[in-house]
């Protein structure tokens, strides 16, 4: 943009705002103008920048100022593409400190990085670790392992829940977060290892209340053949006389029984718990409820306790969730899709 005014330290430019946006910190360069594109519509420059002068501080309807004694704190960003039979490459970024601007700009330099570096359109297995260093707490680590038809795209790294959990904790509803860092590891292997969850059965109508059946889940591998995987769980005998729906879920669609977050700090601990994408969660869910309160899932209750937990005359209520018995069976690829069955179980004869 065109310089208006320089006074001292400060730099008056534009005439007309950026983003409009008041006080923002982003860095400021020099550039060299190539040529002028003309038109009656709306004219511009093509230009490059130079170096690094100073500091973006106010972005107003009016123009924007900076200020060339300061320098914009920025997020150091590190991503290092590898993979089986691949050197690994590393990409060193800064990206700019604001909420609304640092995860655009952060999925932005991690999918380049990793297109430039493994670029092939074909079938890919990707596993993406993140780390997070957020300012005052432990470091969030998260795992993403990903099946894309079509490589290292910008729309399957953005799947990932390292970059999305950017968004979640700087948009955060309770303090404001500053992070200190951002290491992402990307690594590419042209193989559909993949499986979808197709079906379910069992081998009988109803269930025995403390028996351990087969359940018998059908997975449809890519381009392969289907096959059946006998999965062994225990029917609780608390669930006799019951209605029980069977859930059969990928790991990555499954989502963990969590509270709502009561701080910041919670809603990063919540952020740790996922289950893997190479992993079957198997969920025994009944009508029976239990309750999320105060950062805490209390599964279980009985009704009386639920009532005196959600008095109807306070807006801070216990919130009600489906009990789900839970196990998680580890598998050799990564899963995908969901299926459920709805099965009695019998009455205890021991009662």
């Amino acid at each position: 943009g065109t310089v208006t005014r320089v006074e001292g330290d400060k730099v008056l430019a534009f005439g007309h705002p950026m983003f409009n946006v008041g006080e923002i910190y982003l860095p400021i360069a020099s550039a060299e103008i190539h040529t002028f594109m003309s038109a009656l519509s709306s004219s511009f420059k093509m230009a490059s920048p130079l170096k690094e002068i100073g500091s973006l501080i106010q972005d107003r309807q009016s123009g924007i100022v900076g200020d060339t004694s300061q320098r914009a704190d920025m997020i150091p960003v590190h991503v290092r593409v590898g993979g089986p039979q691949r050197a690994d490459e590393d990409f060193h970024f800064e990206v700019v400190r604001h909420r609304f601007l640092t995860p655009m700009l952060a999925s932005t330099v991690v999918a380049n990085a990793a297109q430039n570096a493994a670029s092939d359109v074909a079938d890919a297995t990707i596993t993406v670790r993140s780390n997070l260093a957020v300012r005052g707490y432990k470091p969030l680590e998260l795992t993403d392992q990903i099946y894309s038809p079509d490589g290292v795209s910008p729309r399957t790294l953005a799947a990932a829940t390292g970059l999305k959990a950017i968004g979640d904790i700087l948009f955060n509803p309770f303090t404001p977060a500053n992070l200190d860092r951002i290491d992402i590891d990307v690594d590419v292997d042209y193989k559909a290892d993949v499986a979808e969850v197709i079906g379910l059965s069992l081998n009988s109508d109803e269930l025995t209340p403390g028996s351990r059946p087969n359940l018998y889940v059908t997975l449809r591998p890519y381009a392969g053949q289907e096959y059946v995987k006998a999965v062994p769980f225990d029917v609780p005998r608390a669930l006799a006389g019951q209605t029980v729906k069977i859930v059969v879920a990928a790991g990555n669609v499954a989502k963990p029984d969590v509270a709502p977050p009561e701080n910041l700090g919670g809603l990063i601990d919540n952020l740790r718990k996922s289950y893997a994408a190479t992993s079957l969660v198997v969920g025994l869910e009944t009508p029976d409820e239990g309750v999320t309160l105060r950062g805490s899932v209390i599964p279980d209750l009985p009704g009386s306790v639920i009532d005196t937990l959600r008095p109807g005359a306070s807006t801070r209520r216990a919130d009600t969730f489906k009990r789900a018995a839970r196990f998680v069976v580890p598998m050799r690829g990564i899963m995908q899709g969901k299926q459920e069955i709805t099965i009695h179980v019998k009455d205890d004869p021991s009662e």
